[in-house]
């Protein structure tokens, strides 16, 4: 199916093939000023059909929207003329302002200033079913509040609302800007497309200055959090190494190496998972074998579970270095840092995912770098490090198989360098 703006076709034609669906998309134009630039705020509405390995759609950006159904009947909106009607019958009963006011009071945004704009209208596949064919009525509002609230919940510190943003002042050099030969807008941004609708609205240019000039001015510190509390840096030591010899050397009745190596990333994916929800751990960064977790207002219970959870992580460890050659067997370095530190999108609104800034954050990462040769020197499998105090040390590494060395030892990691004591755990030995 050729992609067709509705208002550039006569009133009589025939549309073949016709529209199985038609909607009113009542769609949320929202742009924030920064330092950096203005940006258009979009989210992702779908994935793709993880069932239908074969689909071709990846999922796409577009502006917040409430989609309202057009019925069909049973003459079937098979011309311009009949779907304009269609619309018009809806649109009718409808009321489009108080539906966006509780769409956007979800979206926290409050007593926001609701500007409709131009509208227009779509004739296209669908972009998740191909061969459906789909008419859209696009119904535009600018949408603008002040308010110190909304501005938060529109910087989406954590990345928890989805929300991305589209850069409006060097559109040619973050997004790539393309049309098919039917005329489709084929514009991408951060390796997905554009849908046509947001793509045709940023091929206008009296459109685009009037988005800039409806920008909301939000200030840099929205974008992150800065707070304090414990840094924790975990890395599994010999990963990388595992993981090759059980690919090359394992295999079982129904299972190759490779699948085997695949299961175990798996499982280790879940591990790390389990002990960062037990220890309410909502601020990570992954980093393949390993993580970096804030933890603010930690408790002393919350560092016994702490202590408890790792053990316990270590212990699953364990259970796969047994299996292994001692020269293949896992440990872990594991280092925790108090201090402030800032954590979201801390590169500002082009930040595609939060993340950590903050010297909190560089000393933690340093202090687990430093540990990498201790593991080897002392013949154990997990060592670690902290910056905390004897009492907190004491509820974090609770047991007789935890040990510290007698005495304070260097540690150094590119330009830092400390001395303290470092704890132990579990002896290396041969399976």
């Amino acid at each position: 199916m050729a992609y067709h703006l509705l208002d550039d076709l006569p009133d009589e034609l025939t549309l073949v093939p016709r529209p199985v669906q038609v909607w009113i998309l009542l769609t949320l134009e929202i742009v924030v000023k920064t330092p950096s630039g203005r940006f258009m705020v979009a989210k992702q509405p779908y994935y793709s059909d993880a069932a239908d390995p074969e689909s071709l759609f990846e999922g796409a950006w577009a502006p917040p929207f409430i989609g309202v159904p057009v019925p069909q009947r049973y003459d079937v909106a098979g011309s311009p003329k009949v779907l304009r009607q269609r619309f018009t019958e809806v649109e009718q009963n409808i009321r489009p302002i108080e539906l966006i006011e509780q769409f956007l009071y979800e979206m926290g945004i409050e007593n926001p200033a609701i500007e409709e704009r131009s509208s227009f209208a779509e004739i296209k596949s669908s972009p998740r079913n191909p061969h459906v064919v789909k008419a859209y009525k696009i119904r535009r509002f600018s949408v603008r509040s002040d308010l110190s609230t909304s501005k938060s919940n529109l910087a989406d510190p954590d990345g928890r609302k989805g929300f991305v943003f589209i850069p409006l002042d060097e559109m040619d050099r973050y997004i790539v800007q393309g049309r098919a030969a039917d005329g489709k807008p084929l514009w991408t941004f951060l390796g997905l497309p554009l849908m046509t609708n947001l793509a045709t609205v940023l091929t206008w240019p009296s459109e685009i200055n009037r988005l800039r000039a409806s920008a909301i001015e939000i200030a840099p510190e929205y974008f992150f959090h800065d707070q304090s509390g414990l840094v924790v840096v975990l890395d599994l030591s010999g990963y990388g190494r595992t993981v090759r010899y059980v690919t090359e050397n394992m295999n079982s009745l129904d299972a190759s190496g490779v699948e085997l190596a695949d299961f175990f990333r798996a499982k280790l994916a879940q591990w790390f998972a389990e002990l960062l929800g037990a220890i309410g751990a909502r601020q990570i960064q992954h980093a393949g074998d390993g993580f970096v977790c804030g933890l603010n207002h930690v408790s002393e219970r919350g560092l016994t579970t702490l202590g408890a959870e790792l053990r316990a992580f270590q212990d699953r460890i364990d259970g796969i270095s047994a299996r292994l050659p001692r020269e293949y067997q896992l440990g872990t370095r594991l280092a925790i840092h108090s201090g402030q530190f800032r954590y979201g999108r801390v590169g500002g609104p082009l930040s595609a995912v939060p993340g950590f800034d903050g010297e909190t954050i560089v000393t933690a990462v340093r202090l687990e770098q430093a540990l990498a040769v201790q593991a080897q020197r002392h013949a154990v499998k997990h060592v670690a490090v902290t910056t905390l105090d004897e009492a907190a040390e004491l509820l974090l590494f609770d047991g007789a198989d935890w040990s510290p060395t007698p005495e304070e030892i260097e540690l150094s990691s590119k330009e830092f360098t400390t001395r303290t004591r470092v704890w132990l755990r579990g002896a290396q030995v041969a399976p």
